[in-house]
């Protein structure tokens, strides 16, 4: 489903949304001289689905995301979006700020307005998530770029090496492994969909532009996101416990 906007509105309003005062709270990276040295991580690929439990192709596309990023070595979040609440249905996990971030990645994108089920590659790339080659082609394009940076994190210190430039942290709160939703009413009422890694949370931590130990507390499973300023290109991603249990439930 397409939702078309004008790019200087939908630009300047989700950008408004990301600075203002109460998202402006959110944890500020600090220097912390007394971290823990924990073992250093690989940087992931990173894919954010977005998703709506009143577009009728997402049931699909969130089956799609979930299979493809199982068997795939990425780090893939869902966000529920909430624009197509004026179908009939409000969709449950919703956030205003996963339907903002979505219109400021599709206007560094260069799109007119989001759609759903979009899929983001590293801040590049989109897709539907409907077709499964298209996500290979998509992903197998944006993983190509080599960085140097070199990350540790033990669920509260961030340590960073090798890094000489501006990157945006962000901390994205998520509820691990598969978890279910079955609409009441709306385009998809009665039918369970699938959600990967679905979002809880996302906050600004804070903006690094050297290397060295910052204060990051995770409040449960968290994934960290480094990505260039203004919503450029994200060199990777990493994930924290390591290894999230799988945790399904049904609503």
């Amino acid at each position: 489903m397409n939702i078309k906007r004008l790019l200087p509105l939908v630009f300047a309003l989700a950008v408004s949304a990301f600075v203002s005062p109460s998202f402006a709270k959110a944890p500020s990276a600090q220097p912390n001289a007394k971290s823990p040295a924990p073992k250093t991580e690989k940087l992931l690929p990173f894919m954010e689905l977005y998703t709506s439990q009143a577009c009728p192709r997402c049931p699909k596309g969130n089956e799609n995301f979930s299979n493809f990023a199982a068997k795939t070595d990425v780090v893939a979040i869902t966000f529920p979006v909430d624009y197509w609440d004026f179908m009939g249905w409000h969709d449950t996990y919703a956030q205003k700020g996963f339907t903002k971030r979505q219109e400021v990645l599709n206007a560094s994108l260069g799109r007119r307005g989001p759609y759903t089920p979009q899929v983001i590659f590293n801040g590049k790339e989109h897709c539907s998530a409907i077709n499964d080659k298209t996500m290979s082609r998509k992903l197998e394009a944006t993983s190509q770029k080599q960085t140097e940076l070199s990350v540790a994190y033990d669920g509260r210190d961030l340590s960073i090496a090798n890094n000489a430039t501006a990157l945006d942290i962000w901390l994205i709160e998520f509820e691990p492994g598969e978890t279910f939703a079955t609409p009441k009413s709306g385009q998809n009422a009665n039918k369970t969909m699938v959600y990967h890694n679905r979002a809880k949370q996302i906050s600004l931590a804070g903006q690094v532009s050297e290397s060295g130990t910052y204060h990051v507390p995770c409040p449960s499973h968290c994934a960290i996101i480094f990505e260039e300023p203004d919503h450029g290109a994200v060199l990777g991603a990493i994930t924290f416990p390591k290894t999230p249990a799988l945790n399904t439930a049904l609503n």
